[in-house]
C-alpha cells in the first residue's frame, strides 16, 4: 500500500503532518520517521497530525500514533489529530482512543 507524508505549517505556524493512504506494516516506518523528525525540529508547542486523507490504520498505526504522542508528551509538545477520516474516527472510537487525543 502507498503512503504520502508531507510536513506543513497551518495558520498558527504549528507544524502539520499530513499523511494520506494506509499507515501498516508497510508503510509504518516512514510515518514515524517523518512524525518523529516533525517533533524534533519544531519550535511549537503543538504538533499535528491530519488524517483526512487516511485510508487504512491497522494496529502498528495505532502503535504508531501511540509512539509520536510519547514523543511529544517527552519533547513537551501536544499532539493534535485533524480530521480524522470517519474510517479512521470509527477505528478510534471502537478500541476505546478517540478521546486520547484532542481531535480538531
Amino acid at each position: 500500500m502507498e503512503l504520502n507524508v508531507a510536513v506543513e505549517l497551518d495558520g498558527q505556524d504549528r507544524p502539520v503532518l499530513v499523511v494520506g493512504g494506509a499507515i501498516d506494516l508497510a508503510t509504518r516506518e516512514r510515518f514515524l520517521d517523518r512524525g518523529y523528525e516533525m517533533i524534533r525540529t519544531s519550535t511549537s508547542e503543538e504538533v499535528v497530525i491530519d488524517l483526512a486523507d487516511v485510508t487504512f490504520l491497522d494496529s502498528l498505526g495505532i502503535g504508531a500514533l501511540v509512539q509520536l504522542n510519547r514523543a511529544s508528551s517527552e519533547a513537551s509538545k501536544r499532539m493534535v489529530l485533524r480530521n480524522p477520516s470517519d474510517r479512521v474516527r470509527s477505528l478510534l472510537r471502537r478500541i476505546g482512543l478517540e478521546s486520547a487525543w484532542p481531535i480538531e
